[in-house]
């Protein structure tokens, strides 16, 4: 599993423009439009500190621990294009010391696999994923809820128990979103006619 890799590899040469180490994580790809997303349009964020793990497997439920252990152990969360996609992580223990650190503070596990767990989901697993799609006319949250077998099930699960998507891998899983959110953002750029000053993302792909 190497989830550094996936998200860089969904950036391609991207990850690059104006790469920054935080103490908690790394930022790139600044931006200047607050209608598109925040300063720094993707965070990763540093691994999961141990003491925290037990926090993070409360919210788990019947997802395979194992692999949740994997995961946050390369990851505390990340959010990318602003947040048009992103993975929780937890919050508490994180002391910002700049600016720059808080681009790394996560969208804590509690919120998605917590209180707004979504009532039609088909299991109860943690909700590792979150993105906006349009779906009967409106935009609905996309949730990717890891179940106890370790596949990804995918699907608008606010409103609906119809599963849209299986991921078997996990890495592919990343590569596609990180994919999709890129081509949101641009068409959001597009619209806000700022697209010229995002055409990087274009070249980095190709």
């Amino acid at each position: 599993m190497d989830i550094i890799g996936s998200v860089k590899r969904g950036l391609g040469n991207a990850w690059r423009r104006d790469y920054e180490e935080t103490k908690l994580g790394w930022v790139c790809i600044r931006n200047e439009n607050i209608y598109l997303g925040p300063k720094y349009l993707v965070a990763v964020n540093s691994p999961l500190q141990e003491p925290n793990f037990e926090y993070i497997y409360n919210y788990s439920w019947r997802s395979d621990r194992d692999l949740v252990c994997k995961i946050y152990s390369s990851i505390n969360g990340f959010n990318v294009f602003g947040g048009r996609f992103y993975v929780p992580g937890v919050r508490s223990g994180l002391t910002p010391e700049s600016l720059l650190d808080y681009f790394n503070i996560p969208i804590d596990i509690s919120v998605p696999s917590g209180h707004e767990f979504p009532i039609y989901a088909p299991t109860a697993g943690l909700v590792l994923g979150l993105s906006w799609r349009s779906h009967e006319g409106k935009d609905r949250k996309f949730h990717d809820i890891l179940d106890e077998d370790g596949k990804i099930v995918s699907g608008f699960f606010d409103c609906s128990k119809e599963i849209f998507e299986v991921n078997y891998d996990f890495n592919e899983w990343i590569f596609q979103r990180m994919n999709q959110a890129c081509d949101q953002f641009l068409s959001d750029a597009q619209d806000e006619g700022c697209l010229d000053k995002f055409s990087f993302l274009l070249d980095a792909r190709s």
